[in-house]
């Protein structure tokens, strides 16, 4: 009797061990991320151009670059399956520029382009990734944009030739992205704990990447991170 208790002793606690692990049901907690990324002086384009159509902008130097946009994202290297986003992403035009002036969308989905400026805009990329032009739109109006292949789209509007923006098209298992500003600490919370591909970038700038592992309760430090100009 005493046998038999121990086999259903030892048969209970496997099974606790191998079938009611939280990893084995995707909870297996979370982590932080945090660090800090700096922008090298770069040779970049400068916001105005020749006018015209399709115009393209001009290059100059800067030595010490104004605060700029950083991307961050975080490919998942299991099988990750991305929810349906509830809404469309916006790109705005307002104020005579684009907002967001840089931005990442998962492949697969769509921006909405539309005009919040009492003026007439034509936005339009070149892109070999994603080529399209949405004609002059007055205020409210807008056009949803959709990306299906990764890498960068540069969008451009042809009335102003100071308005420029960057979309990222991401991977499809890419877990989330995040907006940040150079020479900003930053500190992201709770993100599933597993190992990941981190890309940063930042337009005019060699991207960065490297494999990290998230661990439950603990936080992942990348410390100082410089982009080099491309």
């Amino acid at each position: 009797m005493n046998t038999m208790r121990f086999v259903i002793l030892i048969t209970f606690s496997l099974f606790l061990i191998l079938f009611l692990s939280p990893e084995l049901y995707g909870q297996s907690g979370s982590g932080e991320l945090s660090g800090r990324i700096e922008l090298a002086a770069s040779r970049i384009s400068s916001a105005s151009g020749p006018q015209g159509r399709y115009r393209r902008p001009t290059t100059t130097v800067q030595t010490k670059p104004e605060q700029r946009p950083v991307l961050i994202s975080l490919e998942s290297t299991t099988n990750f399956t991305r929810p349906t986003p509830s809404e469309i992403q916006r790109l705005d035009q307002t104020g005579l520029q684009f907002e967001p002036r840089l931005m990442g969308v998962v492949v697969g989905e769509k921006v909405r382009v539309i005009n919040s400026d009492p003026v007439y805009h034509n936005v339009f990329s070149l892109s070999t990734v994603k080529r399209f032009d949405i004609g002059r739109r007055p205020k409210g109006e807008y056009v949803d944009v959709m990306f299906e292949k990764t890498g960068i789209v540069q969008v451009f509007c042809d009335i102003h030739s100071n308005m420029t923006a960057t979309i990222v098209v991401l991977p499809a298992n890419t877990y989330s992205w995040y907006i940040l500003s150079e020479n900003e600490e930053f500190n992201l919370p709770n993100i599933p704990a597993g190992t990941y591909r981190i890309t940063i970038m930042s337009p005019g700038y060699l991207e960065y990447t490297d494999q990290i592992r998230i661990q439950n309760g603990t936080k992942t430090a990348l410390g100082s991170i410089t982009l080099e100009a491309s």
